[in-house]
C-alpha cells in the first residue's frame, strides 16, 4: 500500500464500497496510459488527469499494474457507490480504444484471526503473483482459510469472485522464487483446487 495511507484508512477502503477486479487483454491500444491513470487514482496517488474526474464520481483504483501472463494488466477498482456506479467506472475504462477486459465482482475475502481483511489487491510486495483459482463446487468459502494456512508467508490475500474464476489469490515476496514455489507446489497439491492460472508482476517497476 502507499506509504501515505495508514492502515486504518486502507482497511476502511477495503471493507466499504463496491469492488471489482479487471483483467485487461493484450491490447491494440495504449494500455500503459490506462494503467498510469488508474495508478494516479490510487490512495496516495497524484490524482491528476482522469483520476481527478474519477474521484468526483467516487471512483478509484486500489491497485493497478501491467502483468506477464494470460492477462496484460490488472486493476482493483473501487466505487464509493453501488454496483451501477462500479459498472459505469468499467464502461469508462472500456471507452479507451483497443482495450478490452474481463470483469470479476469481488465477494467475501479471507479475514485473519485478528480480524484483518486480507482482500486481494496486489499492492504489498515487490513480486506479486495473481492466481485465478477454480475449486470444487461448494468449497470456495472454506478454501480461503485453507489457502492462508497452506501457503505460509507468501499468502497476501484471497477473495471469492463472481466472474471468470472462483477465487482470486494473491501471493507476494521480495523475490520471484518463493512465489513460483508456492504456486507450483502447495497450491497444486490442494485436493479441492481443480485449475489455476497465474500472472506475475514486479511492482518495483513503478517506484521510480
Amino acid at each position: 500500500m502507499g506509504s501515505s495511507v495508514d492502515d486504518e484508512t486502507w482497511e476502511r477502503l477495503v471493507t466499504t464500497g463496491t469492488h471489482a477486479y479487471v483483467f485487461f487483454d493484450h491490447p491494440r491500444g495504449k494500455l500503459r496510459e490506462a494503467v498510469d491513470a488508474l495508478r494516479a487514482s490510487m490512495p496516495g496517488g497524484s490524482g491528476e488527469g482522469l483520476a481527478g474526474e474519477w474521484a468526483e464520481r467516487g471512483w478509484s483504483a486500489l491497485s493497478a499494474a501491467e502483468f506477464a501472463g494470460p492477462f496484460a494488466a490488472f486493476a482493483h477498482l473501487r466505487a464509493e457507490g453501488d454496483l451501477a456506479s462500479l459498472q459505469d467506472f468499467v464502461a469508462a475504462l472500456r471507452e479507451r480504444p483497443g482495450i478490452g477486459s474481463d470483469l470479476a465482482i469481488a465477494g467475501p475475502s479471507y479475514v485473519s484471526p485478528s480480524g484483518v481483511t486480507m482482500m486481494t489487491k496486489a499492492k504489498k510486495c515487490a513480486i506479486v503473483g495473481l492466481i485465478k483459482v477454480w475449486v470444487r463446487t461448494g468449497t470456495a468459502q472454506g478454501m480461503l482459510t485453507t489457502l492462508h494456512d497452506e501457503l505460509g508467508d507468501v499468502f497476501k490475500g484471497a477473495t471469492i469472485v463472481y466472474g471468470p474464476c472462483d477465487i482470486l489469490l494473491e501471493l507476494g515476496a521480495e523475490d520471484l522464487e518463493p512465489v513460483l514455489a508456492a504456486a507450483l507446489g502447495p497450491l497444486q497439491a490442494l485436493e479441492d483446487v481443480v485449475r489455476t492460472e497465474t500472472a506475475l508482476s514486479d511492482f518495483r517497476r513503478y517506484e521510480a
